[in-house]
């Protein structure tokens, strides 16, 4: 009899490993999924171009849609747009439309999935913010002018994000991700008569910081 309770266990044993296998398995099997991303913090350290010194810290957020394929277990790949929002000082917008490729490589424990990717692409500017502001100067002669600019700045251009993260279960993922986004001043100068002299861009990097959450639903 104690022979038989062995056996019978032995089988049980064996047949629960090789169904959690599967069960395990089954969470990260190769197909096409849609991907929804939520920034629910974001944060942006940008420098003002008037001025190197200074450095401005504004919040952001948004929400993102992956279309992508998980080759296998350790690799998803994907096309993606996101639309961000974000806020200066004085609250008022930039509203931006990257879109990118993106990869990441998983690694598989039990039913969860630490990750690292990367994000690579373009910002579209939507909304920038718009501002003027003046100097004043002497000239060789003792004299003094104003010297005036008409600006807008933008989040347009250069756009890569490395993220790592964990996934459960293939459909939930939490993420810290590093977005560093070309921020741009268009910007027109006018002289003390209101005449155009100068028409002039600035180019920068911004970065920041998130926490996202999203949500995956196979295809």
């Amino acid at each position: 009899m104690r022979k038989i309770f062995t056996i019978l266990f032995a089988l049980c044993t064996a047949h629960l490993s090789a169904q959690e296998a599967s069960s395990e398995e089954s969470y990260f099997t190769e197909g096409y999924e849609l991907r929804i991303e939520r920034i629910t913090l974001g944060f942006i350290v940008s420098d003002d171009l008037s001025s190197r010194d200074f450095k401005e810290v504004t919040f952001s957020h948004g929400i993102a849609v992956d279309f992508g394929r998980q080759h296998n277990k350790h690799l998803y790949y994907g096309l993606g747009v996101e639309l961000r929002n974000r806020f200066d000082d004085s609250d008022d917008m930039y509203v931006s439309l990257p879109v990118y490729t993106e990869f990441r490589s998983c690694f598989p424990i039990k039913k969860t999935a630490p990750y690292v990717g990367m994000k690579l692409g373009y910002s579209i500017n939507i909304k920038g913010i718009e501002g003027e502001r003046y100097d004043l100067f002497q000239r060789q002669d003792g004299k003094w002018f104003h010297k005036y600019y008409d600006y807008e700045d933008k989040d347009k251009g250069l756009y890569v994000e490395p993220t790592i993260g964990l996934r459960i279960k293939q459909v939930v993922d939490l993420g810290l991700t590093l977005p560093i986004v070309q921020f741009v001043r268009e910007a027109e100068t006018y002289d003390s008569q209101i005449r155009l002299t100068e028409e002039y861009k600035k180019r920068n990097l911004n970065m920041g910081i998130n926490l996202t959450v999203a949500f995956h639903i196979k295809l």
